[in-house]
């Protein structure tokens, strides 16, 4: 029995040489979501508490690293598809973090141009203390409207529709671990140009890809792997060496 034929086998669905289904990705799959809930969450409390403010920055990357696990894991998860209303939903976790990034970018650049513009008057030596005593102050100066209609807030609105959008989804998701992969697709009763259906009964999509020999990576896939990652380091780090040795001050 062919050991990739999973029509039979509840752990994965494999067909026409390509996976849709891991069962075991469910596990991680809840594992990174609860971590985008967590982190997430704790964000906020950050903001609140002064004294642990500077955590506001590494929790913020977690959230985004545990955002691409999700998403990742959610990849070999697929039994029965998406509701249109879970697909607007994950439109709003992206595009909050989108809109959220490019919020707080765009304001970290426009403090730090008028903290070093303070720092030029200043006459103070430790410049990394005064530099952020500055950008303090900046924040202290601001009135009520240029607080609410700023930047920051945007940067705050948008990772908490993100954030919210994640969390709704952890509460209506069950936590277990009898994750099936359950379902083993067919093609459509129609003519295309893959297969030709139309007045055929229902045909099971082939467990392997009669063209599958064909694909750069067939049956080398590991190698395929190490290829697309030392080729581009190779090629980049050879780049760094000519381009480093150009633009290098020329030592006598």
């Amino acid at each position: 029995m062919d050991p990739l034929d999973s029509r039979l086998d509840l752990s994965f669905t494999y067909h026409f040489d390509k996976y849709s289904c891991v069962a075991s990705m469910y596990t991680w799959h809840i594992f990174f979501a609860y971590v985008v809930g967590i982190s997430g969450f704790l964000c906020f409390i950050t903001r609140l508490v002064p004294s642990v403010m500077w955590a506001h920055l590494w929790l913020g990357k977690i959230y985004i690293f545990a955002m691409l696990g999700a998403t990742a894991t959610s990849l070999l998860i697929h039994n029965t598809g998406l509701p249109l209303g879970v697909i607007y939903s994950f439109v709003l976790v992206f595009l909050g973090i989108l809109v959220g990034w490019t919020a707080i970018t765009f304001h970290q650049q426009i403090m730090t141009r008028k903290a070093l513009k303070l720092l030029e008057l200043s006459d103070k030596k430790d410049f990394q203390t005064e530099f952020f005593r500055l950008k303090g102050q900046i924040t202290a100066a601001k009135s009520f409207r240029e607080r609410l209609l700023s930047l920051k807030t945007l940067h705050g609105l948008s990772m908490l529709v993100s954030w919210i959008n994640i969390v709704g989804r952890i509460f209506v998701t069950p936590l277990r671990s009898d994750f099936e992969c359950l379902t083993y697709p067919v093609y459509k009763q129609v003519d295309s140009t893959e297969f030709k259906g139309l007045n055929q009964p229902l045909t099971q999509v082939p467990v392997h890809n009669p063209n599958y020999n064909k694909q750069p990576w067939a049956n080398r896939e590991v190698g395929w792997m190490m290829m697309l990652l030392w080729g581009p380091v190779g090629a980049g780090l050879l780049f760094a060496i000519v381009y480093s040795k150009f633009v290098s001050p020329k030592t006598k």
